[in-house]
């Protein structure tokens, strides 16, 4: 389920990054898939925040309906994303990266997998984020 796409198209219609600010619906619609599609994990992809609302509580608040709706992997954008006066390429480079915050999810949801999204481009970043706690958390499961 991609709930990070900040293009205007998905948002106009109650799709991508503006789902996050309906955690109750993004559960039910996790739910609701996963109780439908049984062989195949459901998954879901979404930012850090919308529209410079990066507060860590709402996150938590927004992964643990996540987690209530039976996603057990979650790749974070690791940036929040503007709605409006940033085209979906400026969402992808403008907001400052914050992969603490990921690494702070996977500390405090080790029983979800997280997948950090964004910036990463060269082996040596790669290997700084696989080698950190949040890849020693959620290697274990």
């Amino acid at each position: 389920v991609n709930i990070g796409c900040p293009s205007p198209k998905a948002c106009k219609h109650m799709f991508g990054a503006r789902l996050m600010r309906n955690p109750d619906l993004v559960r039910e619609i996790c739910h609701s898939m996963s109780r439908r599609v049984t062989h195949t994990p459901i998954t879901a992809k979404c930012r850090i925040g919308v529209d410079g609302e990066d507060d860590y509580v709402k996150l938590t608040h927004f992964v643990t309906s996540l987690k209530m709706g039976g996603i057990k992997h979650i790749v974070v954008h690791a940036r929040t994303c503007y709605l409006e006066g940033l085209n979906p390429n400026q969402n992808r480079n403008i907001p400052p990266l914050k992969y603490n915050v990921v690494h702070d999810l996977a500390k405090d949801f080790p029983d979800i997998s997280f997948c950090i999204n964004g910036g990463i481009t060269t082996f040596d970043e790669a290997f700084y984020h696989l080698g950190s706690t949040f890849y020693n958390n959620n290697n274990n499961n």
